[in-house]
């Protein structure tokens, strides 16, 4: 995850890049609506925090688990299937 946002996160080196992925039906929460925080820093580190919800309505998913502030960078064709999409 860190080399494809490698250079979001060098616009941000003061500090480690929070993002949050929604992911539906992954394999520990199958049927529901999961938001990850995860943590980004100058080590070349990614690490998953916490679950920030966990819903049965995509909706529902991004208004609690998602800050209101940030902005969706979508997915990867190369994301796993249950990634729905990245805040940052």
């Amino acid at each position: 995850m860190y080399e494809r946002n490698r250079g979001i996160f060098e616009m941000n080196n003061q500090r480690p890049l929070e993002m949050w992925t929604l992911y539906y039906s992954p394999k520990d929460y199958p049927g529901e609506f999961v938001v990850r925080k995860w943590i980004v820093n100058g080590s070349n580190e990614t690490e998953a925090r916490e679950i920030t919800a966990r819903e049965k309505s995509k909706y529902e998913a991004q208004m609690n688990g998602i800050p209101h502030w940030a902005v969706c960078i979508g997915r990867y064709p190369e994301d796993d299937n249950c990634i729905v999409g990245t805040w940052v």
